[in-house]
């Protein structure tokens, strides 16, 4: 894994042709995929106008989980920015062409010396108005000068000195550069305690040094909102001119906007200076509204961006192979709801994975489960419950892998599988303490670890075959119980000389009844045969309660006037009345029985 090379372009125009596909999934938009993103006008307008605002030096843009920070800045401020009447320049990946968002990680301070430093191996064609033949180019290395090796470079560079090399690089450039660090919430969630004051504070001496400091240089930081407050706080420690400083809640998308969004791909005319769509596709009267809808209540907070791409790229990949190519019109019958997109995506690219490595069912369900522990290294919980990416290094995820005794290993084509779904997403980063840049992951999105922490604490589903297994168990447990009762009670009323009582029938019922649970191989007999047994047991019971009181009342009477019958006596004028008496008893015994 090597780090991508950073240049600087010249603007260009908009894009004019549409993506390939109508949604992106858990995918950020890019600039390509401007036709496509919709629902943010005025929020645009906004924050253009907030950016480009001349004493503004640092904004921060701040929203939720799943609000769409990245996606708006990838694919609408931006490309906004960069066109050529606006003067704003961004550092570029020169193999994507796409603008570079610095990672902060828990080090932005050396993110931003890693980004200054292979910038200063590039150079910049400029225009020469004076001799268009003979154009201009500017050295970044003669401007820049700096040590040519990475590692000691970034252990030597103070917060004062990367802002004089930001200077003098931005003296250079007849635009406005413009650099971007994504995702500043890892400055507090990676290392929250002690051990990450150090990167903190380096990275708060560089932001005063630069609000300080007179250049045509802007900074765009972007974090979740939970974070929006430590970080204002943290800069206000060391006093500063506040109205260089920007900021903006992007909130969660509305109904309205999510409507725009799901219908945009199925316009029939040109819009917003695009040509119409290639999808050829339409929704049913009034889904797009239910979708929105139910996506409102479903994803109440955070999270609901790319929840409803990937819903409606599922909708509209159903409805394709259904009907085949030309236009075709999503129905309701298409449309199975917005119940834990997430979840399910994680789990079918796990076993999409599994599938590609030839594993058969039974292996491909321990397998996935085993992958998704070593997925969990990648998630931190935070203190408040919320739930953020973690940045691990390749070869501790390796050694998790091994560790969970995966059967897939964490080789180039299963990085590259899981990096293309944007199940995880892999970082390199400079470590201090080895002098040297390591790989590391990330996951891609912070609702993939939202889905891995539910996954976890959801109960397993017990396979159908064991449920019925362990309920003809313990059917067969009980027969035998009711075949003891039977017998024992059946024998001691035979012994005593009594007779049958109704609490026998119905026990004798019920256990006629379990055999045929157990022996009948038909669905709807053993449902009926439960039923009948279950109600014969309840008969059974009711009169066993009800007549118990009545029959050991009259067993208690008879025992008395037994025992009067047969008391001693040695007066032999009381022995008639007392043979009268036990004829009595006996008699009152007969009608008992």
């Amino acid at each position: 894994m090597t780090l991508p090379t950073f240049v600087i372009k010249d603007a260009e125009p908009l894009v004019s042709e549409w993506p390939p596909e109508p949604y992106k999934g858990l995918n950020y938009y890019e600039s390509e995929d401007t036709p496509l993103f919709a629902g943010r006008r005025d929020d645009l307008s906004i924050c253009a106008r907030l950016v480009g605002a001349p004493g503004t030096r640092l904004f921060v843009l701040h929203g939720s989980t799943g609000s769409g920070k990245s996606s708006f800045l990838r694919a609408a401020l931006v490309p906004l920015l960069e066109r050529s009447e606006n003067g704003f320049l961004f550092i570029r990946d020169k193999d994507r062409d796409a603008p570079i968002f610095i990672r902060c990680t828990d080090d932005p301070f050396s993110r931003l010396a890693e980004a200054i430093h292979y910038l200063s191996t590039q150079s910049r064609t400029l225009a020469n108005e004076a001799d268009p033949d003979q154009p201009r180019v500017v050295d970044f290395s003669e401007i820049l000068d700096v040590d040519a090796n990475l590692s000691a470079f970034i252990r030597r560079i103070r917060a004062k000195e990367l802002v004089e090399l930001l200077a003098r690089l931005a003296s250079a450039l007849p635009e406005t550069l413009t650099v971007v660090i994504d995702q500043v919430e890892e400055l507090f969630t990676l290392k929250p305690g002690k051990e990450g004051n150090a990167e903190r504070e380096r990275f708060f001496d560089f932001m005063h040094e630069y609000l300080r400091a007179e250049m045509d240089l802007k900074i765009i930081l972007t974090l979740r909102t939970e974070y929006f407050g430590r970080l204002l706080a943290r800069l206000r420690h060391t006093p500063f001119d506040a109205t260089r400083v920007a900021d903006y809640l992007l909130t969660d998308l509305n109904e309205q906007q999510l409507i725009e969004a799901i219908v945009r791909p199925t316009a029939a005319k040109p819009i917003d200076g695009f040509s119409a769509p290639p999808y050829r596709f339409r929704y049913e009267r009034h889904l797009a509204e239910r979708i929105a809808r139910d996506l409102e209540e479903a994803v109440p907070t955070g999270g609901v961006l790319p929840v409803m791409q990937l819903a409606c790229s599922r909708i509209y990949k159903t409805a394709r192979e259904r009907r085949g190519e030309g236009l075709i019109t999503i129905k309701r019958g298409d449309y199975e709801g917005v119940e834990q997109p997430i979840e399910a995506y994680v789990k079918e690219s796990l076993k999409d994975l599994c599938n590609d490595k030839n594993l058969d069912q039974e292996r491909i369900d321990r397998e996935t489960e085993k992958w998704r522990s070593v997925l969990l290294k990648l998630t931190k919980t935070q203190v408040d419950g919320t739930v953020t990416t973690e940045l691990v290094p390749e070869q501790k995820l390796a050694d998790e892998v091994a560790v969970a005794e995966c059967e897939i290993p964490l080789d180039e084509a299963t990085i590259k599988f899981l990096d293309e779904r944007r199940i995880i997403r892999p970082v390199s980063v400079y470590n201090a303490a080895s002098n040297r840049s390591i790989n590391c992951f990330v996951l891609g999105h912070d609702v993939i670890g939202l889905a891995l922490v539910k996954w976890e604490v959801l109960p397993p589903k017990v396979p159908l075959e064991t449920v019925q297994r362990v309920g003809r168990i313990l059917a067969g447990l009980s027969i035998l119980g009711g075949v003891g009762y039977f017998l024992f009670d059946l024998t001691v009323s035979l012994v005593k000389g009594g007779r049958i009582t109704y609490a026998d029938v119905y026990g004798a019922a019920l256990f006629y009844g379990l055999i045929g649970i157990v022996l009948s191989t038909r669905q709807g007999v053993r449902v009926a045969t439960l039923i009948l047994a279950a109600a014969a047991a309840a008969v059974a019971g009711v009169l066993g309660h009800l007549g118990q009181p009545r029959d050991a009342a009259k067993y208690e009477r008879l025992a008395t006037r037994l025992k009067l019958a047969v008391r001693e006596d040695d007066d032999e004028e009381a022995k008639v009345p007392k043979a009268q008496g036990f004829d009595k008893a006996l008699g009152d015994e007969k009608q008992l029985r």
